[in-house]
């Protein structure tokens, strides 16, 4: 259980450093570790999406320690992004990253959202829900994250084949897909730190799809669902697509994360 004296920003990192590690550490294949306070996960894949290093809000690492992590991403031969909030984010840490090669590709608002005020409004809408039961459903899930990128990324459809016997025997982890006339349109998933915080993560909706209220549909069942199984609290990281839809239902930003990669010659090093 999260401490009551938990900042909104901790909250975050937590549920967001526990559902980075959860899938792959179950794995087999994938490699999890723990550098010097710093969570680093390897999917084994050409993938920065699922290859991530988490700098932790109490984690204060020096140059050498950040050289090792980043010696170590190096010498996997595969992409890693580095994700850190903003009170990780220190003038020193940033100055070390940059030193090491790294810059910074990305920065996304982390919102929070009471429960307690969210007021739950029935979906009138004639696309199918579904929560992922089984193989079939994960693939549509997976599919429709795929697209996110021009042409598919194939390594988001291994990572979910991969984890798949981890995250249909998850009994708290909860993957939702919309269909319109049996095609999968979008998707969301929730993840828990524990049986009150609720972590919100990859709300996609196909390109040919969207601007329809798809993503407000999906959304609104989501947190009527954590609502009703008796979450208090929902966590996101926000693209800059999804943030007004966020801002819409009352979500908050409590902090900032910045993703950090390797350029030039020190990727190739």
């Amino acid at each position: 259980m999260v401490s009551d004296a938990s900042t909104p920003e901790q909250l975050l990192d937590e549920n967001f450093n526990r559902h980075v590690r959860f899938f792959p550490s179950q794995t087999a294949g994938m490699d999890v570790r723990v550098m010097n306070d710093i969570l680093v996960v390897n999917s084994q894949l050409a993938s920065d999406t699922f290859n991530i290093v988490h700098i932790p809000n109490a984690s204060r690492p020096g140059l050498a320690d950040l050289k090792t992590v980043v010696d170590y991403t190096v010498h996997s031969g595969l992409p890693f992004c580095f994700w850190l909030s903003e009170t990780a984010a220190t003038e020193t840490t940033v100055a070390n990253l940059r030193q090491l090669g790294a810059a910074c590709v990305g920065q996304d608002p982390g919102m929070i959202l009471s429960l307690d005020a969210y007021i739950p409004i029935d979906n009138e809408h004639q696309d199918e829900i579904r929560i992922v039961k089984n193989r079939k459903e994960l693939a549509d899930f997976a599919t429709v994250i795929a697209q996110n990128w021009k042409p598919a990324d194939e390594n988001v459809l291994r990572y979910y084949q991969n984890v798949a016997p981890v995250l249909l025997a998850a009994p708290d982890t909860v993957l939702m897909v919309c269909y319109r006339n049996s095609q999968p349109v979008s998707v969301i998933e929730l993840f828990p730190t524990n049986n009150q915080i609720i972590g919100i993560y990859s709300l996609a909706t196909l390109r040919e799809f969207r601007g329809q209220g798809i993503g407000t549909v999906l959304m609104r069942h989501a947190l009527n669902y954590a609502k009703q199984t008796g979450y208090k609290t929902a966590l996101l990281q926000s693209s800059e697509d999804g943030f007004r839809i966020y801002q819409k239902f009352g979500y908050r930003v409590v902090t900032m994360y910045y993703e950090y990669q390797l350029v030039g010659s020190a990727a190739a090093n």
